[in-house]
């Protein structure tokens, strides 16, 4: 008698907290042909991004229309680059892509040797990337035409963080590393237990990043001696984000970490229910929104790491939010882009 109460009270429980969440309002959403695992990018009420059906596409989050789409030979998972009158994005054709932002209209491309999950990014005129073959690559973003390239022992996802022309990257080789924008020369390189996914912030010249072997790292730059270290339970694929002090980062552990810049202390931890493996977005009035692999997207206070608001899609997500004139977009394995606000 005593184990069916026990078994009756969980359930009731569980029905409790589900029922209680509150949800955040669907604006709109766009559906393509296949996962979309390519994080939006929105500028002037239009939204650019990739999906796994090859396919990347131009929509106005305000007509509710497609304005136009290019097809590559692989999917688009990579998180394109905007800049003037172009945008940049990788396939897993293993080709980075120039199109004219208002045409679709492809101005060049680039062939590396293999697939291109990195976020390309932009330095005065110069458009960095990686790519699965091992490489970090430089080119002229007008042109496309290779400048240098940097080989490391693995995949390149990381987005390189830029701190007084020194570029700071991950590889899936265990190492993050220091290389001159200006000639690809590597200047050193630091050494983990794991693949490093994530892309690196650097903040007075401490640089911080997390790990496949459950760490996440603050370094210093000019002695590269490890300031601390913290253990999370399980990989850590999510790229952190930094304000007023505190670092956020998500894990395969299904929790959404809040730690102190300067020593490690945990703040706050979120449970999810799933693994958080994309970058999280501040909002205002101190909040955060987050995506994980049980289809949430999450909005949580950064005061006190509780939850306001969720909204549930329709498959897995893989994509990091991006906030336009309030309303959160992001991609899921359902196959749509959304569009919602609280």
């Amino acid at each position: 008698m005593k184990k069916s109460f026990y078994f009756l009270f969980v359930f009731f429980v569980l029905i409790t907290t589900t029922s209680c969440s509150k949800t955040m309002k669907l604006e709109w959403q766009f559906k393509t042909h296949a996962e979309v695992q390519s994080s939006p990018k929105i500028v002037a009420d239009i939204a650019y991004f990739g999906s796994n059906d090859y396919f990347f596409y131009s929509v106005h989050t305000k007509q509710r229309k497609e304005l136009w789409k290019f097809e590559t030979d692989g999917k688009v998972i990579s998180t394109p680059f905007i800049d003037s009158d172009r945008v940049y994005f990788g396939s897993q054709d293993g080709y980075l892509y120039a199109l004219d932002l208002e045409s679709g209209k492809k101005i060049w491309r680039f062939k590396t040797g293999s697939g291109v999950y990195s976020e390309p990014v932009i330095y005065d005129n110069v458009i960095y990337f990686g790519s699965d073959d091992g490489c970090l690559y430089a080119l002229d973003c007008k042109t496309g035409f290779e400048k240098w390239r940097f080989q490391t022992g693995d995949w390149v996802v990381s987005t390189p963080a830029l701190s007084e022309n020194v570029l700071y990257f991950g590889s899936l080789d265990k190492h993050l590393y220091a290389v001159d924008r200006r000639t690809g020369k590597q200047l050193w390189k630091y050494a983990v237990d794991g693949g490093i996914y994530t892309s690196p912030i650097v903040d007075s010249d401490v640089v911080y990043f997390g790990s496949i072997d459950h760490y996440f790292y603050a370094l210093d730059i000019p002695s590269r001696y490890k300031i601390w270290k913290f253990k999370a339970e399980d990989d850590i694929i999510s790229s952190p984000v930094m304000s007023k002090g505190i670092i956020y980062f998500g894990s395969n552990d299904d929790n959404l970490y809040a730690l102190e810049e300067e020593t490690g202390k945990l703040t706050w931890k979120f449970k999810a229910n799933g693994a958080i493996q994309t970058k999280a977005i501040l909002g205002a009035n101190n909040l955060i929104y987050f995506t994980s692999l049980d289809g949430t997207m999450y909005e949580v206070d950064i005061l006190k790491g509780l939850e306001k608001k969720i909204f549930k899609a329709g498959g897995q997500i893989y994509t990091s939010p991006t906030i336009a004139s309030g309303v959160v977009y992001f991609g899921s394995d359902d196959n749509n882009l959304y569009g919602i606000k609280n």
